[in-house]
């Protein structure tokens, strides 16, 4: 649940970033996706410098590692079966 959370409060941050079709209002949203994609490579980073722990020695590091390394997975197939 806590996940929910903090996406929530990034997105209030943020702010709608779906186009509506107004140009004045979409010029707002299209700079909120800008900040957006600022998040969204710095999570993505995080994830991957992480997974690279996935092969330690150390259990609680590994965990970590390898967590990280699932969800990348993850994300890709997404991405991959979503056309991009």
């Amino acid at each position: 649940m806590e996940g929910y959370i903090v996406s929530d409060v990034v997105f209030k941050l943020i702010g709608k970033v779906t186009p509506i079709g107004e140009t004045n209002e979409d010029d707002k949203r299209y700079d909120n996706l800008v900040e957006l994609n600022i998040v969204v490579v710095d999570l993505v980073e995080k994830l991957n410098y992480t997974a690279e722990y996935a092969n330690e020695v150390e259990y609680s590091v590994s965990r970590i590692g390898e967590y990280a390394s699932k969800k990348l997975t993850l994300l890709r197939q997404y991405l991959e079966s979503n056309g991009y």
